[in-house]
């Protein structure tokens, strides 16, 4: 494909199986807390509370709903906390690591990880009467293997290692596209087999996608660190609080012209950006149950064709814009923040069911948000500083998460009863705040660009002298 310049895709594959398996079991495991809430926790009738997250809804379904739905985002909200913190404080160290001695050996320990853990979820959906606090348990093989926060610097590393800049961009883009191909596949056919057969088989296809993960990582992923020292004892070297310092020096030490403030504004746009869509999917699906009476099965459907948008919005910024157009990546995602601003707005003062899907598919744009900003952020450093740089990142995105997970969920508890969408209105104003910082950057790249001024030295020579002032 001429578009995708002199790359070839391999990478792109295990993002497409590790996000497809992630998100396969997304909602399926908010409904099976519900679930287990409701008739372990409370003592509800197990037939009534087998209602809850189904079509056949009515007002007894519904105050039953209102009932579980407090007791139940706290257990949610505890296992996000744990996967919050401990990755982060992993990647700090996987980061930089990895840009000694690999990034196949990171993504090859985050498959494992997520494999064991979806295979303990297996364990406990086979003892029905078992707590919904036990699935918390699960998310300890994720946190040893660094969890999602390293997994995505190995990716993000490697993807910068093999990539020119001319192409980094549109590479950025099918990262994205991936990502959100396996994101829609697995929301979209999971329903359909918890309906046919049941939790335990749900996870039990997670933790194959992940152990095919593994496998197709070890086989056909070519490592690209290529100055390994096989002497060393790798994992010695793991934990020792040099890595750190030096994925903070790297951060803060000086830049040319604005290089160093862009990329603080870069990395607070980033976490702004991923803090609200992952505080706000926390809360979405419990949302569209209270407001609307919505199943898990009209859910998934809904967020299919958010993200199928999503994905169309993602290529057309990212390639055509971009790559074709030549329009800047800080426009496309001024293009991107705006969009999901009026779709945040419209989706709290919703009424009625095309107004939510109107308001899923406004925010296209957004999906080229991300691309573009890793993108100008790659541009920014080079590729041996990129795993040092992108642990930071991915760490205080995960952290960023950490923080907006309590407060989207507290802000959703308290106005549940009376107006339960207030908290799109605060994602709106995160996105503004994230307009804000891309008008600072293009300001600021405008100012470090040199100006050019071309004197003759006499009239008719043709000697010229070309001073460049920046």
């Amino acid at each position: 494909m001429p578009c995708l310049g002199n790359f070839r895709i391999d990478v792109e594959i295990a993002i497409f199986v590790f996000f497809l398996a992630l998100m396969f079991q997304g909602s399926v495991t908010t409904n099976l807390i519900m679930y287990r809430t409701c008739y372990v926790t409370l003592g509800f009738n197990k037939s009534e509370c087998a209602l809850l997250g189904t079509d056949h809804t009515d007002n007894k379904t519904a105050e039953l709903e209102e009932k579980v739905q407090p007791h139940a985002t706290v257990i949610l909200m505890s296992r996000s906390i744990i996967e919050a913190i401990i990755p982060p404080i992993l990647c700090f160290f996987i980061g930089p690591w990895s840009d000694k001695y690999g990034r196949k050996p990171v993504m090859l320990f985050s498959f494992a990880g997520f494999s064991i853990s979806y295979l303990t979820m297996l364990i406990i959906c086979a003892l029905p009467n078992v707590s919904p606090w036990y699935f918390v348990l699960s998310v300890v093989p994720v946190c040893i293997s660094g969890g999602f926060a390293s997994f995505l610097t190995a990716l993000l590393s490697y993807i910068t290692d093999v990539t020119n800049e001319e192409n980094i961009g549109i590479r950025m883009g099918i990262f994205e596209a991936m990502l959100t191909l396996g994101v829609v596949t697995g929301i979209l056919s999971s329903s359909y087999v918890l309906n046919m057969y049941g939790y335990i088989v749900i996870y039990a296809i997670c933790a194959f996608l992940m152990f095919l993960g593994w496998a197709y990582t070890i086989l056909f992923i070519q490592e690209s660190v290529q100055t390994i020292d096989t002497n060393e004892n790798k994992l010695k070297k793991l934990f020792t609080f040099t890595l750190v310092k030096e994925s903070f020096n790297t951060l803060f030490r000086r830049r040319d012209n604005y290089d160093r403030a862009i990329l603080f504004c870069i990395i607070l746009l980033m976490i702004t950006f991923v803090l609200t869509y992952g505080a706000d999917d926390g809360v979405i699906f419990l949302y569209l149950r209270e407001k609307f009476h919505w199943s898990l099965k009209i859910f998934t459907f809904f967020s299919s064709i958010n993200n199928v948008s999503w994905i169309i919005g993602s290529l057309v910024g990212v390639y055509l814009l971009n790559k074709v157009l030549y329009i800047s990546e800080t426009a496309v995602m001024l293009l991107g923040l705006v969009s999901s601003s009026f779709s945040a707005i419209l989706l709290g003062i919703a009424v009625t069911n095309w107004e939510v899907y109107t308001a899923g598919n406004i925010k296209c744009f957004g999906g080229a948000v991300t691309p573009m900003a890793r993108s100008l952020l790659s541009k920014l450093i080079p590729s041996e500083e990129s795993g040092k740089i992108f642990s930071v990142v991915t760490s205080l995105e995960t952290v960023g998460a950490l923080a907006g997970s309590p407060i989207y969920t507290y802000i959703y508890n308290s106005t549940v009863s009376t107006f339960p969408g207030v908290y799109n209105f605060l994602t709106a104003g995160l996105f503004i705040f994230g307009t804000i910082l891309t008008l600072a950057i293009i300001i600021m790249r405008r100012c470090s660009r040199p100006i050019e001024y071309h004197y003759l030295i006499e009239e008719g020579s043709d000697n010229q002298v070309n001073v460049t002032i920046q």
